[in-house]
């Protein structure tokens, strides 16, 4: 199996031929031991053969997890190993949402959604350029008569649509609770994105104060959840014997 193939996958590879085996295993004796090998040692070997540090949380979880699972079929449980690992789990289990680099699933929908909308729009606009280079020298009061000109109109208001999904969908994101740290960078990203795309007038202090109310609003739970978890550490650290 290749280097590059993730540990996420080499370790779901490696339970999908645990379930394999039990759904499937032959009854003869000589069969079923060739069966576990066939099935068992490629992805298994595939495991042995990783090399270099998880990629991220939820890597290190799952390794652990398996670890410990197959670990105990060999009867660990009363060694120093199994409060370590139960411990280390313990800890990104606590962790690995907050300290995610993914979207949580509705942002990740929504943001999926706003780049199809934005290419979408960068289109319309390719064709609506195209289109009033063909009017250029034709009087502007006579665009409606010429079919070029009520082609503009329809794709303008495509692009107002498309773009109000657009803003809606942005709307959507800054105002959703912040769940893991990718949300937070999303956030962050979108909203400068937002500034330099909207250039800061007079007029627009009170909407832009709204905006950026609404914006620490959502950030705030998740930020409030990483200091609570920081002082159950900390607590813990003081509580703990001395060795």
């Amino acid at each position: 199996m290749s280097a590059a193939v993730p540990l996420l996958q080499r370790i779901e590879n490696f339970r999908a031929a645990q379930r394999r085996i039990i759904a499937e295993l032959p009854d003869e004796f000589e069969a079923e031991a060739q069966f576990i090998t066939d099935v068992l040692d490629p992805p298994t070997d595939a495991l042995r053969k990783l090399c270099g540090p998880a990629a991220d949380h939820r890597e290190v979880l799952e390794a652990l997890r398996l670890a410990d699972e197959i670990a105990r079929d060999n009867d660990y449980t009363k060694s120093l190993a199994s409060p370590l690992v139960e411990a280390a789990i313990g800890y990104l289990d606590k962790t690995s949402e907050l300290l995610s680099t993914d979207l949580s699933p509705e942002l990740g929908l929504a943001a999926s959604a706003i780049a199809v909308f934005r290419n979408r729009l960068h289109e319309l606009q390719c064709e609506r350029f195209d289109v009033e280079k063909r009017l250029k020298g034709c009087d502007a009061g006579l665009w409606h008569s010429k079919p070029e000109g009520r082609l503009r109109d329809v794709l303008c208001e495509q692009e107002e649509a498309f773009a109000a999904v657009r803003f809606a969908l942005e709307d959507f994101i800054r105002v959703r609770t912040c769940g893991t740290i990718g949300d937070l960078i999303h956030k962050l990203a979108q909203d400068e994105t937002r500034l330099m795309r909207e250039p800061l007038h007079q007029d627009d202090t009170a909407d832009d104060a709204r905006q950026n109310a609404e914006l620490l609003k959502s950030i705030l739970p998740w930020m409030q959840k990483v200091a609570v978890l920081g002082s159950q550490f900390k607590e813990a650290e003081v509580c703990r014997p001395p060795v």
